[in-house]
């Protein structure tokens, strides 16, 4: 196995703040917008009950302890208490309804995300590696919502305390509320020097945790070549630097967020020592001109402490609105790839499909800039068994991939029925085309489920008589639960023979008229193939059939035999007509008899 090395665009992970975002973000709240007033209402109950504390301190000491007022002091005490409970409880209120704002947007935007997942045409899965797709709903939609519930809420709430704050310290002492403020450029020299280091470190962290996931991803995917080629030891030590990598690179990031902390602590400490220093001196001095009492003293060292941890909340919300904006950028570009395959406003609904597939004058390429397929023309008519062969990349599934209007062609058309494939709806095309696979796709569900995938509304004997017609039924009953019986991930309990007649039954089962069948005899056992061909017959009679095989012995009784090479249909027959004429087609048989 390739060792695995995943790097991450500093530009991307690190984005800077967008207004367009940060607004196209909100739309996703805005259904809960008095859900998110109640939260924030809360919030600035939250942070006035915090403010208030270190004032009733104030007024315990110097109103009543100072002046030998206990009974007084008992209504402070009150007061103090009151504050505590409502600040509380506004605390555990704003908690819910953030988290519950949050869950409501993570819900929002993953099936918004999803649902525009299941529109966009193949061509963008062609160039998107699904482990990027699959970070869009999971890591890049989480960081959304954390920074839009949590980190906004937190922004808001550090803010206002910090606002709240000094407004009651220069109320209180100007003079001190600018002492208290002299260590605070420690920390924006601490911020500014650790910013850039701390932005790589957290990006590294991301590098190489994304390099552990991948490189799991395909040890696991792969378990059975690794074992076959005893390949252990060799992973574990690919797999060990990939880990020992990131546990430096976590470390990393650790010592730098130890750097910061402690120095907001530091400049907290240091504020208070000014504060102590100066108060304690003007009372020893008994200089009643300062204003400068006791409470004063003790209420300044308390706000003293609130006021440097929003310093540190809204360095760490930075660096969480930066990630953010850059899953924003990422999510908001997939949702807005517009599909390529689309269907037209009132598309024709074919109330009687005859199966009559026609390609006029089709050229057709993965990239625009590059055709597989060279001006096709085609006509198979309704029932027709059509089977395509030649080389590997001669464009056969391209061919069967326009068929089935998976991707458009850049020029001519394809029609089926006389009608453009462009101009019919999907749900009428997808009714009528079945696709068997050389590598069929099995759902979590039961076997049952597997086969009625494509027709919901299926009986119970209609299930069964597919399975029955393409030979599946026998095995089928001899799995431990029969057709209820479950199929894990991709069907891995199943052989693939058994998986591939599965998937005939699923595609019998919609009873279409025009059946795709993509080497889909390459991983039956023999046996098993006899059988199949022998169902097959029986059930291709009445619909146009596309054959891709390249086991040339399975579609000697086609009706039509395409020979395709680079792009272009170079001989068509039968296979008789094919051999008895010089040719690619008796060329490839030839090598297949060498070789059988």
């Amino acid at each position: 196995m390739a060792r695995i090395d995943i790097r991450l665009n500093p530009q991307e992970e690190m984005a800077n703040f967008n207004r367009g975002h940060m607004k196209r973000l909100f739309s996703y709240l805005a259904a809960d917008r008095r859900t998110l007033f109640l939260a924030l209402t809360f919030v600035v109950v939250a942070v006035a009950g915090e403010v208030a504390v270190p004032y009733l301190i104030r007024v315990g000491i110097d109103d009543y302890i100072m002046q030998d007022n206990f009974r007084g002091l008992l209504g402070v005490f009150a007061v103090f208490a009151s504050v505590l409970v409502v600040t509380t409880f506004a605390k555990r209120r704003q908690a819910f309804l953030t988290a519950w704002l949050g869950q409501r947007m993570l819900y929002r935007l993953r099936r918004e995300v999803f649902a525009h997942l299941q529109k966009l045409s193949f061509r963008y899965y062609d160039r998107e590696p699904s482990g990027k797709i699959m970070s869009r709903l999971t890591s890049d939609v989480r960081y959304l919502q954390d920074f839009l519930t949590n980190g906004l809420t937190t922004l808001f709430a550090a803010l206002l305390q910090v606002v709240g704050i000094l407004f009651v310290l220069f109320n209180l002492h100007p003079r001190l509320a600018l002492l208290s403020l002299a260590t605070l450029p420690v920390v924006v020299i601490t911020i500014a020097a650790l910013r850039t280091r701390i932005k790589q470190a957290h990006l590294e962290v991301r590098e190489t945790m994304a390099n552990i996931n991948a490189n799991l991803q395909e040890s696991i995917s792969g378990v059975r070549l690794v074992q076959a080629f005893a390949r252990q030891d060799v992973n574990e030590a690919h797999f060990d630097a990939v880990n020992r990598r990131n546990f430096k690179a976590t470390l990393r990031s650790w010592a730098f967020a130890g750097t910061f902390n402690p120095a907001v602590e530091l400049a907290s400490a240091g504020a208070s020592v000014l504060i102590i220093w100066y108060g304690a001196r003007s009372l020893a001095s008994g200089n009643l001109s300062e204003g400068i009492t006791v409470g004063i003293i003790a209420a300044f060292i308390a706000y003293v402490q609130q006021l440097y941890d929003p310093v540190r909340e809204l360095s760490n919300i930075y660096n969480s609105m930066q990630s953010a904006m850059a899953s924003a950028d990422k999510i908001f570009h997939l949702l807005d790839t517009p599909p390529e395959v689309v269907e037209r406003e009132n598309p024709i609904e074919l109330a009687d499909c005859r199966g009559h597939v026609q390609f006029h004058g089709v050229t057709f390429g993965y990239d625009e800039n590059e055709a597989v397929l060279h001006d096709i023309d085609l006509d198979v008519k309704p029932g027709e068994t059509v089977a395509l062969v030649g080389p590997t990349g001669a464009g056969k599934t391209s061919i069967i991939n326009l068929v089935a209007r998976f991707y458009d062609p850049q020029k001519g058309k394809v029609t089926l029925d006389g009608y453009d494939l462009r101009d019919i709806s999907f749900r009428s095309l997808r009714r009528n085309i079945a696709i068997v696979l050389q590598e069929n796709f099995l759902f979590s569900g039961t076997v049952r489920e597997n086969i009625a995938y494509g027709r919901d509304d299926a009986t119970e004997e209609e299930i069964v008589a597919a399975a029955r017609a393409v030979g599946a039924d026998a095995f089928i009953r001899k799995l431990p639960n029969g057709y209820d019986t479950q199929v894990h991930e991709r069907g891995g309990q199943l052989s693939e023979g058994q998986r591939q007649l599965i998937a005939f039954a699923r595609a019998l089962l919609m009873d279409p008229k025009v059946l795709i069948l993509d080497e889909a005899t390459s991983n039956v056992d023999p046996v098993t193939e006899a059988l199949l061909q022998q169902a097959l017959e029986k059930l291709l009679a009445g619909r146009t059939t596309f054959i891709i095989a390249h086991r040339l012995s399975t579609i000697r009784n086609a009706d039509r035999i395409l020979v395709i090479e680079d792009g272009r249909i170079v001989q068509q027959g039968n296979h008789w007509e094919l051999m008895n004429q010089e040719g690619l087609y008796r060329q490839l048989n030839e090598v297949a008899l060498r070789h059988a």
